[in-house]
């Protein structure tokens, strides 16, 4: 019962099968020891009684030696009919040791069955092993009167008996029980070390993203860097651009306003009458010129807001009273084309804390835009508070905007209708200024429209003060991003520290630049692509250092076609692919040791066409063996010739004609390049296909390119052309380069055009 009981328990196949190890050897052990037991009692009996071994005991000692035999022998297989065997062999001889002694004493021992039942079997065995002793005595007292076997003597061997098998039984109840704790406990510790191990593995996993992961921000940290660099460039010449506008255009602007200003206004300066037509022509020209310095005006306000120089002057200023100045501004306007402009009444005396000049400044350009392009009815102004914010709406009766086309009106110089732009004027940078203008006042801008339906522009802005702004309207106000936020870390940073690695793209069919880079650098990420589209798709994914370009594989990029993301820089270089080896040398492929098993057979199978017989020139002779147990293995029938040397390969080749030759150029003793020669002489022979098969990589050493090409999308300026010209050369030039120059940079304005 006990066995089984291990045996139906959930436990893990190692921890039963060493449970049942552990059972066949107690009970070899006991079995040893009954037999031990047993003999030596019959030693100690035969002395006291008969004074020897007597030959009368030899029948009950041969029943015990059999049955612990046969128990032995069936304890692996069937350890409970082997421990059933040895209690029968146990019993049988008690009995007959008793029939032979006749000494009425012996009886005690049966008192030992039940106990060694319930321990090697269970209760139910104790209880059998009870009942049968009890009708052994039972048996013995009728059919054997003179052993004296009476009530009393078999009354306490039967309650001896009980005993012995009760206390069997709780000793079986009790390791039973420390089985089950050990085997729930084994259970326990397995399923969470189950759980310990794939937490474990998560962890990893976890631990190999976040090193991605860091690695990808750390090179996006370093293009970012430079991209910035290149911005605050791009800022700087912007400033610079945006000075020299400021006095190159308008000093020659005033010229041009002033001269035709005093011709309109004081025609009679000049002495003469000037003809109508000149005086129109001129008119024309202040007209255009004074559209032109507003297209300045916009451009240089669009300038200093995104180069942060916009500053606002604040003050408390009432929203009624600016809106009504601006609808001033544009009654007539909307009178001359016969254009409604209502002002619903909104509430009065709300105080903003703003740039008076610039809201108004928005105010007209939302009602300019709405007269322009409204054809039939007109405009309508409300305004209302909400939130702890003020917000105005302007609504026209105009064309309408389409939803994809929203967005990209707040844009610089977009334009939706270009030829009514060009009847009514306009540069496209209003309402890019205007919204710029209300995000620095901390509000926001947005429009609701729909194709035919009209249009409505809404503008909030807040009405109480932030701290910052409190802190920022004591001087000058920039407009500050509030959504970035820096989070005060509480714990030390745990994560590996990331281990940047210079990243390149390859485009090339094959993999030999890749090869190339693997064998001669260790701490470079290489990503191979096979076509341009998926070469700038890894680009866009990750920032690399550049893009290398493969040319002797056939691929080419045409910069015009292509945007290279992040302005990589693009190498082009040639390197030969082992197809390219391989025509060189008249051979059919080219396999570079070590090479695997299903690599030879794809190479055979493409080489050999229709033909079964191959010959394999190898000196090596567990080389030659295995490339044999490789083809044999393929289970293709191939016919496998062997040969030693070349000497004896051109000789097989010439007799026996085989469909591929297995060629391993390094030999000992020959060179197999004079075969390759040899074979190009000989007509028979020379259109056998040969697979090479060897430890030398062609590409390995010696001149692989002649020459490599830079290019840059962007351009290169002055300084990175010399750094440039100076790294290659400190690589290439054959004598020990000087000492580095130190680099200055330079203004643009010092640049030599040659």
């Amino acid at each position: 019962m006990f066995y089984y009981q291990i045996l139906n328990s959930r436990a893990d196949p190692v921890f039963l099968d060493s449970a049942v190890d552990l059972l066949q050897t107690t009970t070899r052990r006991l079995i040893y020891l009954i037999c031990a037991a047993v003999y030596l009692w019959q030693v100690c009996s035969g002395l006291i009684w008969e004074g020897g071994f007597p030959i009368r005991f030899l029948p009950a000692s041969l029943i015990i030696a059999i049955t612990a035999i046969l128990a032995l022998r069936i304890l692996d297989q069937h350890m409970l009919v082997a421990r059933v065997v040895i209690l029968i062999g146990f019993f049988v001889g008690l009995m007959l040791y008793t029939l032979t002694l006749r000494q009425v004493e012996l009886v005690y021992t049966f008192a030992m069955l039940p106990l060694l039942a319930a321990l090697m079997i269970g209760w139910p065995a104790g209880v059998i092993a009870e009942g049968i002793i009890a009708l052994a005595m039972l048996a013995l007292a009728h059919t054997t009167p003179s052993l004296g076997l009476n009530f009393w003597l078999m009354l306490v061997t039967i309650i001896s008996g009980l005993i012995s098998c009760v206390a069997g039984v709780l000793v079986v109840s009790s390791l039973l029980t420390v089985t089950q704790w050990a085997v729930f406990s084994y259970q326990d510790a397995n399923q969470k070390m189950e759980l310990a191990r794939n937490r474990q593995m998560e962890l990893l996993h976890i631990q190999d993203d976040l090193i991605q992961a860091n690695n990808e921000l750390a090179r996006l940290s370093e293009r970012l860097k430079v991209m910035t660099l290149v911005a605050e460039e791009a800022r700087r010449v912007k400033e610079e651009f945006v000075a020299n506008v400021s006095h190159e255009l308008r000093t020659p602007l005033n010229m041009i306003i002033g001269f035709a200003e005093t011709i309109i206004q004081a025609p009679g300066m000049y002495q003469t009458r000037l003809p109508a037509k000149l005086m129109a022509d001129i008119a024309a020209i202040h007209r255009n010129s004074q559209q032109l310095v507003g297209l300045i005006n916009d451009v240089l306000d669009l300038s200093q807001i995104e180069a942060g120089r916009m500053t606002l002057t604040k003050s408390w200023n009432f929203l009624d009273v600016l809106i009504h100045e601006a609808i001033q501004s544009v009654e007539a306007f909307f009178a001359s084309r016969g254009l409604y402009l209502n002002v619903e009444p909104g509430p009065e005396k709300v105080e903003v804390y703003c740039d008076g000049t610039r809201i108004r400044e928005v105010m007209l350009n939302l009602l300019s835009n709405a007269g322009r392009f409204t054809e039939n009815g007109g405009v309508h102004v409300r305004w209302w508070v909400e939130s702890e914010k003020v917000i105005v709406a302007v609504r026209d009766t105009g064309p309408g905007i389409a939803p994809e086309d929203r967005e990209r009106l707040f844009q610089p110089f977009q334009q939706l209708d270009t030829r009514l732009n060009r009847r009514e004027g306009g540069s496209g940078l209003g309402l890019s200024i205007s919204r710029k203008f209300i995000e620095m006042h901390s509000g926001q801008m947005w429009v609701d429209s729909q194709p035919g339906q009209g249009s409505t522009f809404y503008f909030s802005l807040p009405l109480e003060i932030s701290p910052q702004t409190r802190s920022a309207a004591r001087g000058a106000l920039r407009w500050v991003n509030e959504y970035v936020v820096h989070e005060k870390r509480e714990r030390p940073f745990k994560a590996p520290l990331p281990i940047v690695c210079p990243r390149y793209v390859v485009l090339e069919t094959g993999n030999s630049l890749q090869r190339i880079f693997h064998h001669h650098v260790t701490k470079v990420e290489i990503h191979g692509t096979n076509t341009v589209q998926e070469a700038v798709g890894e680009l866009r994914r990750s920032p690399s250092q550049g893009l290398i370009v493969n040319r002797s594989s056939g691929q080419d990029i045409n910069l015009q076609e292509v945007t290279l993301p992040f302005d990589t820089p693009l190498i082009y270089c040639s390197i030969p692919d082992a197809s390219e080896v391989s025509q060189q040398m008249g051979i059919h492929s080219y396999l570079i040791k070590p090479v695997t098993r299903q690599q030879v057979l794809e190479t055979v199978k493409k080489a050999i066409g229709h033909g079964k017989k191959i010959l394999v020139i190898n000196d090596n002779t567990e080389e030659l063996q295995l490339f044999v147990r490789i083809l044999e293995s393929a289970g293709e029938n191939y016919q496998v010739l062997r040969a030693t040397s070349g000497t004896q390969g051109l000789l097989l080749m010439r007799q026996r004609h085989p469909s591929l030759v297995l060629l391993d150029l390094r030999m000992q003793y020959t060179n197999n390049y004079d075969l390759l020669n040899e074979r190009k002489k000989d007509k028979h022979i020379r259109d056998i296909p040969i697979v090479v098969i060897s430890s030398q990589d062609p590409l390995g050493s010696g001149m692989i390119a002649e020459s490599i090409q830079i290019m840059r999308q962007g351009g290169i300026s002055p300084l990175d052309l010399v750094r440039s010209i100076l790294a290659v050369t400190e690589v290439l030039s054959p004598i020990s380069p000087p000492p580095a120059p130190t680099l200055e940079e330079e203004p643009p304005d010092a640049l030599v055009s040659g």
